[in-house]
């Protein structure tokens, strides 16, 4: 019954929650993974196609699996270029993400049939499924491609209503085991009369009480998880 019951609440409640609808701010940008990407088909250097992004509340694109990348960039074209957020640090060695200044491990599955280290990482596109990353000077001109980490408050809503019901979950898993430890208590009880003796008016009364102790303040907290 408990178990019955758990999965019920967790019905009712996923029921009510709104329709997850995550959306980018920004008109034309593409929502991926958890990010949105802007193509930008305007030619400017890689600072400057940085500095655009930046003023739009974003920074030129980190790209982190294949499916990301043909996601982000649905509307560029074959014979398209465009920078996107990695620069070579020749202090450190290696590639770094402008977005948060970590290592750019995953440009290794990216890469076209050679690069050289050379300052600046761009895509060029062979087909909708076929983009190759090469690697050229900061201050080429090419398209850009910004990302931006601002989804719309529906998708807030909707994550608080998630842990909302994460309580009340807990709560009545918690309820029932008390429920059922009372039952099992009581039950023993009557069990343990004799056929002919009177189960004590007070056993069932107790049973009664303890479900409605633990009912009403449940009952009270769910109004208030899903008012709030």
């Amino acid at each position: 019954m408990g178990k019955k019951l758990v999965h019920f609440i967790l019905v009712l409640s996923f029921a009510s929650l709104p329709a997850v609808r995550s959306e980018c701010r920004l008109q034309g940008a593409v929502l991926s993974e958890g990010s949105c990407f802007l193509y930008n088909e305007t030619l400017l250097s890689f600072s400057d196609a940085n500095a655009v992004c930046k003023s739009q509340g974003g920074v030129l694109a980190k790209l982190t699996s294949r499916n990301q990348l043909l996601e982000a960039t649905e509307q560029t074209i074959s014979g398209d270029i465009f920078w996107i957020g990695a620069k070579y640090d020749t202090v450190k060695g290696n590639w770094i993400w402008e977005y948060d200044n970590t290592v750019a491990a995953e440009l290794s599955q990216f890469w076209g049939a050679s690069h050289q280290d050379q300052e600046c990482a761009q895509f060029y596109v062979k087909s909708a499924t076929e983009k190759e990353l090469y690697d050229l000077k900061c201050s080429e001109q090419y398209a850009f491609l910004c990302m931006f980490d601002d989804l719309n408050t529906t998708q807030d809503t909707t994550l608080k209503t998630l842990k909302q019901t994460s309580l009340v979950t807990s709560a009545v898993e918690s309820f029932m085991t008390t429920v059922n430890t009372t039952t099992e208590t009581n039950t023993n009880a009557i069990l343990s009369s004799t056929p002919t003796s009177k189960v004590p008016i007070t056993t069932l009364m107790n049973s009664g009480e303890n479900f409605i102790k633990f009912t009403i303040p449940l009952l009270l907290n769910l109004c208030l998880l899903m008012l709030s």
